[in-house]
């Protein structure tokens, strides 16, 4: 699967049934749900109507503060839920991401 129009393709990551200190159980009704995940793909350009755009091509090309294993922050109401077979992945722009986090050591 390849991620287009500025958007990241993540694999969300799950939050635990435990408590950090790993001693209480915590029920689903009192999860907080955590949105993070793992880009799976990065978008290389998208339209951009604010900064100079290839004349040739009429997009421009945006850096990448993120890279493919790296684990990103992201609210849940920017996020398109799509599946890949039976794989669960997330879809997200660019610009919606929140924070990195250094890469998963997976």
């Amino acid at each position: 699967m390849k991620a287009l129009n500025g958007n990241v393709i993540l694999e969300p990551i799950e939050a635990g049934d435990m408590t950090e200190g790993g001693l209480l159980y915590v029920p689903d009704n009192a999860k907080e749900k955590t949105y993070r995940g793992t880009v799976v793909d990065i978008s290389r350009h998208e339209w951009n109507d604010f900064k100079a755009q290839n004349i040739y091509t009429g997009k421009s090309e945006l850096p990448n503060d993120v890279s493919v294993g790296d684990i990103v922050f992201y609210d849940k109401y920017d996020a398109k839920e799509i599946k890949d077979g039976d794989r669960k992945l997330v879809v997200v722009n660019k610009r919606k991401l929140l924070a990195v986090t250094e890469k998963s050591d997976d």
